[in-house]
């Protein structure tokens, strides 16, 4: 939140930065910081006070001890547990999330394809070359949040939002997607969710891997419902 904020990295740069040092410096505990970056994340404009990122810290801190059994190796978890802690803390306080009007749907096929790019480039990097889902993420939203302005990319903020969002999903383990055949799927899934959820929950810390983990679990979902469709035929 420091760098975020008051450094003015943004919350993209600060949260990569945050985990990448996690994963570099406390190996055991890295996955519990970059949990914590989510909550930091929160835009400047959400109407809030120092008061509140402590309080949605320790929300955040409370489920990730609560659920640390549950949805193991599903890439987006630790956003989604971030993600939970802000509504709590914007449904029981003066504190407010954003309400936007914003249309991405005009450059949907780039977002697709950034989505796609980048979920696998972090899966291959986390599971093929064993970096650990962390670094791989990190590293993958920090290029994205560096370069992609550095280099005048269209829509440049929009797009890094997608990488580090797509980054989440390829944080996944092997044993929940197993190929990147899967986690191409996913990421498509993540790319169209990220389209259709730009007008809700604008500024919570986590929401970029709360729609992470929504494409994973859905992606798994389908292709197991195409399975039992295609025994039933049989």
């Amino acid at each position: 939140y420091f760098a975020n904020i008051y450094l003015g990295l943004g919350a993209i740069i600060a949260a990569s930065l945050v985990g990448l040092v996690g994963a570099a410096v406390v190996k055991e505990y890295a996955v519990e910081v970059y949990c914590g970056a989510f909550v930091g994340m929160v835009s400047p404009d959400v109407l809030h006070d120092f008061g509140h990122i402590v309080i949605a810290g320790a929300i955040a801190g409370t489920v990730f001890f609560l659920t640390r059994d549950v949805f193991k190796g599903y890439g987006g978890k630790l956003g989604t547990i971030a993600f939970s802690s802000w509504i709590l803390v914007s449904t029981s306080s003066r504190c407010r999330l954003l309400d936007v009007l914003v249309e991405f749907r005009h450059f949907g096929i780039s977002i697709m394809l950034f989505s796609i790019g980048a979920a696998v480039l972090t899966y291959s990097l986390s599971i093929r070359l064993k970096n650990g889902p962390v670094f791989a993420s990190s590293l993958v939203s920090l290029l994205g949040g560096l370069l992609l302005p550095a280099f005048g990319a269209e829509n440049a903020a929009v797009m890094a939002a997608v990488v580090m969002a797509a980054s989440f999903v390829g944080m996944s383990s092997g044993e929940k997607l197993k190929s990147e055949a899967s986690v191409l799927f996913s990421g498509l899934i993540m790319g169209i969710m990220f389209i259709y959820s730009a007008n809700h929950f604008g500024g919570a810390g986590g929401k970029l891997g709360t729609l992470a983990f929504g494409s994973v679990v859905s992606s798994r979902g389908l292709v197991s419902l195409g399975k039992m469709m295609i025994r039933k035929r049989d």
